[in-house]
């Protein structure tokens, strides 16, 4: 009987192991796979959802901050790494931020500006720096992870060559950049 209750036990502990360790946090490679499909939805959003058939920039304004509190809510539901799980919640946080930034500027903007004069209103505080890559956001910082560790995965969110697309692989920077 005790033999029984051991070999149970064992296969008990066997099965917990090889249904997944909580303790450990999420694989790299499902992690990154995650964000990147996160990132590539929200992008699909943007070019399909956010400015079809608006009657108003604040409107597509409004399209834009409900994508991002989407991704927010996607990027909550994936399950990092341990060492990466700071930097997972620095992600979330800074986009939960971001849209409620860009609904703050929906609700103070006119009614009647229309969506043509939608796109200039990104160029300008406080939406310009909201919405720009930097080298030392949580999004930039992760694909520096990736990178270090191998894993390959799209821009996710970080894209400080100012390339927006396709990117097949060019790794070559262009320094040439022309700043006025």
């Amino acid at each position: 009987m005790s033999r029984l209750l051991l070999v149970g036990a064992a296969l008990a502990g066997a099965l917990a192991l090889a249904c997944g360790d909580d303790d450990d946090g999420g694989n790299d490679e499902e992690y990154f796979q995650g964000l990147d499909a996160v990132i590539v939805r929200a992008d699909e959003r943007f070019e399909e959802e956010t400015f079809e058939d608006i009657s108003s920039a604040r409107e597509g304004l409004e399209n834009v901050a409900q994508v991002f509190e989407d991704a927010a809510a996607e990027f909550d539901d994936l399950e990092p790494p341990d060492d990466l799980e700071g930097l997972h919640e620095e992600l979330v946080e800074s986009t939960e931020n971001q849209a409620a930034s860009i609904d703050e500027v929906a609700a103070e903007t006119a009614e009647d500006l229309s969506p043509e004069e939608l796109g200039p209103l990104f160029e300008e505080e406080p939406l310009a720096s909201l919405t720009a890559d930097a080298a030392d956001s949580p999004n930039c910082r992760l694909k520096a992870v990736a990178d270090e560790r191998g894993i390959e995965v799209g821009d996710i969110g970080c894209d400080l060559d100012g390339e927006e697309g396709e990117d097949e692989g060019d790794e070559t920077a262009d320094d040439g950049d022309e700043e006025a």
